[in-house]
């Protein structure tokens, strides 16, 4: 069994970040910026009898972010290995 989803968009927020020099005591924002990323998941199972079973499963993401005030990227990575035996 395999798995995955991609995404990409745009981001536009709006936020008041407290200011002493305003008079409403704080100043408007707007940020604008992109995120993408996508994952994939797959797994591999063999059950050679009622007792007997072996599994494998990998996940991968990725995350990007890039805006006003951060740009982050990010990787994870999960293995998986089980097995029952008699």
């Amino acid at each position: 069994m395999a798995q995955g989803d991609l995404y990409d968009g745009d981001i536009d927020q709006n936020f008041t970040v407290p200011s002493l020099s305003s008079p409403t005591g704080g100043q408007r924002v707007l940020e604008s910026g992109d995120a993408s990323g996508g994952s994939l998941l797959a797994r591999w199972e063999h059950v050679s009898s009622l007792a007997s079973r072996v599994s494998v499963q990998f996940y991968y993401e990725r995350f990007r972010r890039n805006d006003t005030f951060q740009n982050e990227r990010r990787d994870t990575f999960d293995f998986d290995f089980s097995t029952s035996l008699p």
